[in-house]
This record gives C-alpha cells, sequence and structure tokens, in this order.
C-alpha cells in the first residue's frame, strides 16, 4: 500500500499558505503606507484623516484574503484527515490501531495547532484593526502561521511606534512653531526698538542742529536786536557782554563799556536803587524781574530805561539785561496825564451835568454841575470810584419819579444804550434832558459818558414861542389874500388855508410838495421867471398874472428870505374889470397902491416880529430883510 502525502503538501495547501503570506505581506506594506501617512502629514489637516480612512479600507482586502485562506486552508486540512482514515481502513489491525493513534496524534498536532493560530491572527487582525495597536497576536508554534502572527506584531509594533513618534513629532513641531512665533515676536520686538531708535537717534539730531541753530539765531538776535542786550557780573559790577543796541543807546563803543563800571551809567538815585538792588541779591532775596532806571548818555543826556533782568542759575552772580528806552513813553504818559487833566477841567467846567463811568460800573468822573442838579453834598472827587447802585442811592431824592428813574439808568447802562435828548422831570420842578454815549477804543467798549441838561427855561420859550406860532397863524390864516412859503427846493413850508381853498384842498396836502409837481401849467410863464428871480438873487419881485387853474387876476408879491421865498397872491379881477375907470381916477389909484403898500409893511413888520422870536430861542432869523425893509 502506498504512503499517503502530507496534507499540507499539497498543491492547494501550498498554493492557500502561499496566498496567506501574500495577504500578509500586503498587509505589512499597508502598514508601512499608513506610517508614511502618519509621518508626513499633520493630524490637524482634514486630508490627513481622510487617507488614513482609505487606508483602512485597503488593509481590510488583505485581512479578508487572509482569513478565508486560511479557513480554506483548515476545511482542506479537515477533507485531507478524512481521506487518509478511508485508506487507513484496508490496513491491518495493528497497523489500523498504529494508523489510527497515527492520525489522532497528527490530527491534534496539526489541525489543533493550524486552527488555533489562525483563530488567534484572525482576533489579532480584528483587535489592530479596531486601532488597538498595542496588541500582541500569541505565537505558539513555530510555523509559517506563527512567522505570519510575529510579521503583524511586528508591524503593529512599529506602527505603534510611528504613531507614538508621529504624536512626539506634531508636539515637537507644535512646541517650535510657539518658539517661532515667539521669536518672531522678539525679532519684531526688536526691529521695532531699533526703528525707534533710529528715530529718537534723528530726532536727536534734528534737535541738536535746531539748538545749534536757534543758539545762532539766538547770538544773531541779542547781536542785532535793536533793544539793548547785556550781561553784567555783579561782583565788580562789570559788563560781559554787550550788543550794538546796547552801545547806540548809551553813545559808548563796546570796549569803553567793557572798561566802565556800569554803575557809572546811572544817575544818583539809579545808582542807589542798584547798589540796594545788588545787597538784597546777594542776601539771597527775590527781586523784581523789571527795573526802570536813569542812564547817563555819552553826550550828557538822560534817558528813562526799564531793565527785564534775568539772573543765571548756573551763576547767581551773572544775570542777562534787556534795556528799553522808555523816553518817548514817559514823554508821552505825561502828555497822556496833561490831556487828561485838561479834559477833566473842561468837563468840570461845563454847564451841564456830566458823569463818566468805567466799563465795570464805577464812577470815574463826575463834575459839580452834577452834583448841584442832584443835590449832592460830596465833592465830585469824593464821589470818585463809588458803584452805579451806591450814586443812584444819592441821587434818589431829586427825582420825580424815583424808580421809573433809577431803572431807566440801569437799563441804560446794563444794555450800553446810546441815548440824546431824553427828557425826564426833577422833584423841584426843573425838567432836564440826559444824554449817554458808550465809549469805545479800537472797537472795545471802555465806560459811558453821560450828559444832565436843565431845559427848564427852553421849555417856556419854546411854550412861549408856541403860543406865538399859534397866534401867527391864526393871523396869517385870517389874511384874505393868498399866503404861502417855499423852501429852496420849491417845496410848500406853509399856506393859508384862503389859498388852499381855492385848489380844494386842505394846508396839510401842500406841504412838502414841489410848487412845479403841483402848478406844471407855471412852468415857462412869468411866474416862473420872477420866482426864480427872486429865490437867486435875493430881491422882491411883484407881477400880475392870470391865472392858468381860474379865471381871476393876481397881484404877486414875492420876497426872499434865508430858507427860500414868501409868496402873497392877491386877487385883483375885479380891479382889472374896472382897469379903464380906474385910470381916469388917479386919487383912487394912489388909495390903492397906499393900501397895497401898507399890505407890504404889515408883511415887513410880520416877518420882523416871526425874527424877533426866533433870535429870542437862540435861532437865526427867519427872513432876510433888505435895508430898505429893515428901514
Amino acid at each position: 500500500m502506498t504512503s499517503m502525502p502530507w496534507p499540507l503538501r499539497t498543491p492547494n495547501a501550498l498554493a492557500l499558505v502561499a496566498n496567506t503570506r501574500a495577504a500578509a505581506d500586503s498587509i505589512y506594506v499597508t502598514f508601512e503606507d499608513i506610517a508614511g501617512i502618519i509621518e508626513t502629514s499633520v493630524a490637524s489637516d482634514p486630508a490627513y484623516l481622510i487617507l488614513i480612512a482609505n487606508s483602512w479600507q485597503q488593509l481590510q482586502g488583505p485581512i479578508q484574503d487572509m482569513t478565508s485562506n486560511s479557513s480554506t486552508l483548515a476545511a482542506l486540512l479537515e477533507r485531507n484527515g478524512d481521506s487518509v482514515q478511508q485508506r487507513e481502513i484496508f490496513l491491518t489491525v495493528t497497523i489500523l490501531i498504529l494508523a489510527i493513534g497515527y492520525f489522532i496524534a497528527n490530527y491534534f498536532l496539526v489541525y489543533r495547532r493550524t486552527l488555533s493560530s489562525m483563530a488567534d491572527l484572525q482576533a489579532g487582525v480584528r483587535f489592530v484593526g479596531s486601532g488597538n495597536l498595542g496588541y500582541s497576536i500569541p505565537t505558539k508554534y513555530d510555523d509559517e502561521i506563527s512567522d505570519l502572527a510575529r510579521s503583524f506584531n511586528k508591524m503593529a509594533a512599529n506602527l505603534k511606534t510611528i504613531t507614538a513618534s508621529k504624536s512626539d513629532l506634531e508636539r515637537e513641531i507644535t512646541r517650535r512653531t510657539e518658539a517661532e512665533e515667539e521669536l518672531r515676536a522678539t525679532n519684531q520686538d526688536l526691529q521695532e526698538n531699533a526703528l525707534k531708535l533710529e528715530q529718537e537717534i534723528n530726532e536727536r539730531k534734528k534737535v541738536e542742529q535746531a539748538l545749534r541753530e536757534s543758539e545762532a539765531k539766538a547770538l544773531a538776535l541779542v547781536k542785532y536786536a535793536p533793544t539793548g542786550i547785556y550781561e553784567i557780573d555783579l561782583n565788580g559790577p562789570k559788563f560781559i557782554s554787550v550788543n550794538e543796541a546796547m552801545c547806540a543807546l548809551t553813545g559808548y563803543s563796546r570796549e569803553e563799556l567793557f572798561s566802565m563800571n556800569p554803575m557809572s551809567l546811572l544817575d544818583e538815585e539809579s545808582q542807589k536803587k542798584f547798589a540796594e538792588r545788588i545787597k538784597r541779591r546777594v542776601a539771597g532775596q527775590q527781586l523784581e524781574t523789571e527795573v526802570s532806571y536813569r542812564f547817563n548818555k555819552k553826550d550828557g543826556k538822560l534817558i528813562d530805561i526799564v531793565l527785564n533782568v534775568a539772573f543765571s542759575k548756573e551763576k547767581p552772580c551773572t544775570a542777562l539785561v534787556i534795556g528799553h528806552d522808555i523816553s518817548e513813553r514817559k514823554q508821552a504818559e505825561a502828555l497822556l496825564q496833561s490831556t487828561l487833566e485838561r479834559f477833566y477841567t473842561m468837563l468840570g467846567s461845563m454847564y451841564a451835568g456830566v458823569l463818566l463811568m468805567t466799563m465795570d460800573g464805577k464812577v470815574e468822573f463826575v463834575n459839580q454841575a452834577f452834583c448841584d442838579a442832584y443835590g449832592l453834598t460830596m465833592s465830585p472827587d469824593a464821589l470818585k470810584g463809588i458803584t452805579t447802585a451806591e450814586l443812584l442811592a444819592m441821587a434818589r431824592p431829586a427825582f420825580k419819579n424815583p424808580d421809573q428813574a433809577e431803572a431807566r439808568i440801569i437799563e441804560i447802562l446794563a444794555n450800553k444804550q446810546s441815548v440824546t435828548g431824553e427828557q425826564f422831570e426833577l422833584s423841584n420842578g426843573q425838567t432836564a434832558i440826559r444824554d449817554f454815549t458808550p465809549i469805545t477804543v479800537d472797537g472795545k467798549f471802555v465806560g459811558m459818558i453821560g450828559t444832565q441838561t436843565d431845559i427848564t427855561k427852553l421849555k417856556r420859550v419854546e411854550q412861549a414861542l408856541a403860543a406865538s406860532n399859534q397866534k401867527n397863524a391864526e393871523i396869517l390864516d385870517s389874511i384874505t389874500d393868498d399866503f404861502y412859503v417855499l423852501d429852496r427846493d420849491w417845496n410848500f413850508t406853509y399856506a393859508n388855508k384862503q389859498f388852499t381853498d381855492k385848489i380844494g384842498k386842505e394846508p396839510s396836502d401842500f406841504v412838502g410838495n414841489n410848487i412845479w409837481t403841483m402848478f406844471p401849467k407855471h412852468i415857462g410863464t412869468i411866474f416862473e421867471d420872477n420866482f426864480r428871480a427872486t429865490m437867486e438873487k435875493q430881491e422882491i419881485r411883484r407881477f400880475d398874472i392870470q391865472g392858468k387853474y381860474t379865471q381871476a387876476w393876481y397881484r404877486m408879491t414875492a420876497f426872499p428870505s434865508v430858507e427860500g421865498i414868501t409868496v402873497i397872491g392877491e386877487d385883483i379881477t375885479e380891479f382889472k374889470q374896472a382897469e379903464d375907470s380906474l385910470r381916469e381916477s388917479y386919487a383912487e389909484l394912489e388909495r390903492i397902491n397906499r393900501a397895497a403898500v401898507g399890505r407890504e409893511l404889515r408883511m415887513i413888520e410880520l416877518k420882523k416880529e416871526i425874527n424877533r422870536y426866533y433870535v429870542a430861542t437862540g435861532q437865526p432869523p427867519r427872513y432876510m430883510l433888505n435895508p430898505e425893509e429893515d428901514k
């Protein structure tokens, strides 16, 4: 009987073993790829997870193939076992028993070992496939399956090491990234500090350059300044430096000033003041920075000087002095004071009461007439400096309506109002007018000036004049002839009712209107010629004319005056109608002429009366009379 071949030596078994080994190699290669991906990729990269997932998916195929081949190999072994058993039946009982024993032993050695190794390999693949890289497949035997398990364990261990190295590498990369960021920030700070330092250096250079330029300008300014500038040593005393203006101011050269004692430039009183200041300075007392002296110029003239002194902190006994010639200012101040005294004297001698207020509402000046008007017993000088409220309290009894007067004056002063000719009454029955004017200098308010004038007598004269005017108006209205007055612009200033009734108008309709506009038909006639001759030649003109607006005849008489002309128009219609008969009666004509002359004389007397009233009120005469009329 021929011997049976070893089951694992059959072509099918060998092929299954080879396929299983190939699957294991494929799994190993896939693990190597996964390790490479882990080493070269960043865990936070989205592509990293996709690559890992794809690699694990690729790993499932070889694992399934290896599992399937292992199962097929186990089944093959099982079928071959059955085949051996059938062939052994024909052996002898002894060989059968031995064969059965051999088979049983072979079964337990091969089948059990192979199947358990494959089961362990399958379990290990599942564990590692789930991500448990620390799992190790047990290797009990020294066969191909165990070799495959050991290779798989080695691959898992390498993958775990690679994964751990990848984590360490990522931590190292993170640490290095942080270090690089810190280094970059430090470098940025260094660059910014370097830039700032460079800017500070440039600024310092600019400041130093500006300082040098400023020093040069200061030296030039001191040298060529129009004001005297010098430096003095108080220990000498002696001049340390002087500029050109100082030489021009004193008349001495620089060399002469350096050789002189500064005190020799001062008059006697100024020398005492200078010596006293030096003593106070040495004693550590604080001195005024501005002081005035009188200098002796080289030509013997005395000038007034104001010195601004700046003592040196580095050299306590030296000082920089700026001198200003204030001689002209002193003269101007003296002139101003003299002008003010004359101004106050003039205000003090005025008949009207004068009040001068400062910008802060205090009395600067009042004259005696003001004190007398309000019954103030204090002298004008004693009232200087008191407030508006105090002055009003003193003057209150003098007003007829104290509350109203006080409120009005406060309103004027508070609002800086300009008031002219405002009338008010005093408690003693007198009537006065007040004027207030704001005082400005260069557009700036500096105070108020007010005057008060007693117009009691003037009011009486005005009343008398008004009564006289009323009487004159009544006289003029009673004249049966036309009477009107024209100014130099040919406008009516007066027209009596006798004249205006003929036109069908009122006297008020004429006043202010032009005669040539109202009566254009008279233009170019003897009416206009005689009126213009009276106005221009200042002579009386008489002429007869027939009316252009009525059928009546008039004898016109035009009298010249300062303000224009005065016209009397006599209706001579009846005379004209009876002219022939009147010519026959010379006596009647003489009578008429004498009547006309009498009217002229009455008119002249009337004009003289009007002139006397104007003169009595302090105004120039209203009518200019020629010598004949004056006689």
